[in-house]
């Protein structure tokens, strides 16, 4: 019943490649930007506290999470445990520690994907892997999340690890035992970075083993034991034992805060990132571009084997359920964000390969027509970045938010340039010269390699100043005495970034919500204040002059204190970083 050749054994020199080209891709730009708000600074932020706690009482420490000096509700520890133990032998969770997580789970996931594809189509598997990898790797969220501070990569990584233990089983690679552990522990180490959410891969796998049951289909419809009771603790059990040991050391709030609101609120009423029920409609193929253009081709394959019954209709009922699964979950809750999708990107990836190198002829002409509307869409890009260049027009419209202080950089639009004229002239001679579908497919992809180059190391340094939370943190603590307080005006989010850039206590930045908290500050605690221009006609007039502003557009930041409260160095850096008028 297992499965020998080698085409399924082994990964080829093409996987290889693809992970030293996502690492060369992904690695460099770990440390090379200032982390970007919100979540970023916050993921460091819980993380350097760990650290700090961890060294200076001991591992004890470790269990209860900290952010601002009080204790953290809104996600379990493993992201931050693996971070603050990255952080360690520097003495500080820098950039380069909190990323570097997403992208060795990233990298896991390509190798997950490409595995997963050579054991659910035996026959073409072997040369889709590759392919499958590749499209996953330039998937917009997914290379982008895979540079950044993330816990969806790392959840993704480990709920498809945990799937492909149990295709393993079901194909007769693995004994029960051996399945039923490297599931079970994948789920559970996905636990302790996001919570029960990490439990829909079982959904997953039990509706796809009842379909094929009901076709009769013996191909992956077995479960023999695997999920009896007794492996549940390994799934469970671990974050069931961090929850027990820190509602035993925290307040009697924690459990509702990290419980009741955070799940059940955000799950049910939205109350965080809440978004209408067909958000993901339009937010999916935005976010799995570009290789959302070969979307149509692999329904199409889909479709045509579930038709026929063929050898292969198992595996696709498998990636259909999978599909239906975590777009239906996920856009019944309330609360919703483009990465909440991300363990789908390897099933979308997956399917989108094999229906590159399924040969009909109709599919063939889809996989034609989408790869000239890449060539088409990258000429169209390079002419736009082209004339841009030569033109000197390359501000970006304070309409976007980031205000029209920012240039797009002359080294990404060269390279947009050059990128759309060799898409060009690539895709003229694939048809003068009649290259096969995989030499025209290595050309578009090449390009899309480009473009990510040209985006990681041109476009993202030059959006530190309006993604970065570093020049407001420093510049609110020049013009602050020591330590003393700073407050923050309805901007919470705000906090764990001005905390991990700004020196002295995580706690010496205060939320203020209303005008009299802010004039009680004022009067008996510190005299600065950070505030949005947004947030103008609540905060009303002030005794404080706006003394510096960050960003721009709807995002613009006010750094207000009185004149005159620095001295000697401190006050000439300040007249260094004024901005305002």
């Amino acid at each position: 019943m297992g499965q020998t050749s080698e085409n399924v054994a082994r990964p080829r020199r093409a996987e290889w490649a693809v992970l030293a080209l996502a690492a060369l891709l992904w690695l460099p730009t770990l440390s090379g930007r200032d982390l970007w708000s919100p979540d970023e600074p916050r993921i460091a932020q819980v993380s350097e506290e760990l650290r700090a706690a961890v060294a200076r009482d001991g591992l004890g420490a470790a269990w209860v999470l900290q952010l601002n000096g009080a204790p953290y509700s809104q996600k379990p520890p493993l992201y931050y445990w693996t971070a603050a133990a990255l952080g360690t032998p520097f003495g500080h969770v820098d950039p380069w520690a909190a990323r570097l997580p997403s992208a060795l789970a990233g990298l896991a996931g390509l190798a997950l994907t490409m595995a997963l594809a050579r054991r659910l189509f035996p026959g073409v598997g072997a040369r889709a892997a590759p392919w499958a990898g590749v499209l996953l790797a330039l998937s917009f969220r997914w290379g982008e999340l895979s540079s950044r501070a993330s816990l969806d990569v790392v959840l993704s990584s480990l709920e498809l690890a945990a799937i492909l233990a149990w295709l393993r089983f079901a194909r007769g690679e693995w004994t029960r035992e051996r399945a039923a552990l490297c599931l079970h522990g994948a789920l559970g180490l996905a636990m302790l970075v996001k919570g029960p959410v990490a439990l829909v891969p079982l959904a997953v796998i039990g509706l796809a083993t009842l379909w094929n049951q009901r076709r009769g289909s013996t191909s992956l419809s077995e479960r023999g034991g695997i999920f009896s009771a007794r492996y549940f603790a390994l799934s469970v059990g671990p974050l069931l034992i961090w929850g027990a040991a820190v509602l035993a050391t925290t307040p009697a709030g924690f459990f509702h805060e990290a419980v009741v609101e955070n799940l059940w609120g955000r799950f049910f009423s939205g109350t965080s990132h809440a978004r209408p029920l067909f958000y993901y409609a339009t937010q999916l193929p935005l976010e799995f571009l570009p290789s959302t253009l070969l979307l149509p081709a692999a329904f199409l394959s889909a479709r045509g084997s579930l038709r026929s019954d063929d050898s292969n209709a198992a595996s696709w009922r498998l990636l259909a359920v999978w599909t239906a699964v975590f777009v239906v979950f996920f856009s019944l809750s309330a609360g919703k964000r483009g990465s909440y999708l991300l363990p789908l990107f390897p099933a979308l990836s997956l399917a989108a390969a094999v229906a590159m190198f399924e040969g009909f002829r109709v599919r063939e002409r889809l996989a034609f027509r989408a790869g000239a509307i890449s060539v088409g869409l990258a000429a169209t890009l390079g002419g736009l970045a082209s004339a841009a260049l030569w033109a000197d027009v390359r501000t970006l419209p304070s309409a976007l938010g980031l205000g029209t202080s920012f240039e797009f950089p002359s080294l990404f639009l060269a390279t947009l340039t050059a990128t759309g004229l060799g898409g060009a002239l690539t895709g003229l001679l694939a048809v003068r010269r009649g290259w096969s579908g995989e030499r025209r497919a290595g050309a578009i992809a090449a390009g899309l390699v480009a473009v990510q180059l040209s985006v990681s190391h041109g476009l993202y340094p030059a959006l530190d100043a309006e993604r970065s939370l570093r020049p407001i943190a420093e510049a609110a603590s020049t013009l602050a005495r020591g330590n003393e307080p700073i407050g923050v005006f309805r901007h919470a989010s705000l906090r764990p970034g001005l905390a991990y850039y700004a020196p002295g206590s995580p706690a010496r930045f205060v939320d203020l919500g209303t005008r009299a908290e802010v004039d009680e500050f004022l009067s008996r605690h510190g005299r600065v204040l950070i505030a949005e221009q947004r947030r103008k006609q609540a905060l009303g007039e002030l005794p404080l002059p706006i003394q510096q502003q960050f960003r721009g557009g709807q995002r613009l930041v006010w750094v207000m204190a009185p004149d005159g409260r620095g001295d000697g160095p401190a006050e000439a850096k300040r007249k260094r970083l004024r901005g305002a008028p």
